[in-house]
């Protein structure tokens, strides 16, 4: 019972960790290409995506890191178009100001996920190590 719980909840931090560190490559990306004309900021729905995952109801194997394959049956996670962007005289849509305040959110969000991830894990650590004794 209590493995169960603590495999699912460690499966929710890493692919909200997974989700973070992918949004926190296209949040740069649009920051990097801030002057290319022609460039259309890129994002992915963080809710939305844990949403889809947490409504999933099955655990999977997970990746140790992003970059790694995708599993057979799992789905990338949907990188969109950003919505409302204005458009500038040379067409690119980059708000500077926007991107870097998603950026520093995006950056609390991961390591809030990442610091309780090693909590949970030292927990686990504790109780393998002092777990029997009385």
């Amino acid at each position: 019972m209590i493995e169960g719980i603590f495999q699912r909840l460690t499966a929710i931090l890493q692919k909200g960790i997974e989700l973070s560190w992918l949004r926190q490559n296209l949040i740069s990306a649009n920051i990097a290409n801030a002057e290319t004309p022609g460039y259309k900021p890129r994002e992915i729905d963080f809710e939305g995506e844990m949403k889809r995952f947490l409504s999933e109801g099955e655990l999977r194997p997970l990746r140790t890191h992003p970059l790694h394959l995708p599993l057979l049956g799992e789905a990338a996670p949907q990188v969109f178009p950003k919505r409302g962007w204005a458009v500038t005289p040379d067409e690119n849509g980059v708000d500077l100001e926007e991107e870097m305040a998603e950026l520093a959110e995006n950056y609390l969000r991961y390591t809030s996920l990442v610091q309780f991830l090693r909590r949970q894990l030292g927990m686990l650590r504790y109780s393998i190590r002092e777990g029997g004794t009385f």
